[in-house]
């Protein structure tokens, strides 16, 4: 199977298509410092635990955002 052969934007509608469940985007990750990006990875990782623990309440589309004033 093509991974590109599928139609639609979720992904086709053949049961064994391939599909995406989750994004993700980091921005100017060569430009971050060492403390900027350990910051991220916990970030992401306690995303990750309350996926786990609180994803039954999550809306069918959720968007999570790390945010930071920039200096």
């Amino acid at each position: 199977m093509k991974l590109g052969a599928t139609k639609g934007r979720r992904g086709g509608t053949k049961p064994d298509a391939v599909k995406t469940a989750a994004m993700l985007t980091i921005v100017d990750a060569p430009r971050m410092t060492a403390k900027g990006r350990r910051a991220i990875a916990a970030w992401l990782l306690k995303q990750g635990f309350f996926l786990v623990a609180y994803g039954q309440e999550y809306a069918a589309r959720f968007t999570a955002r790390y945010r930071y004033r920039d200096k």
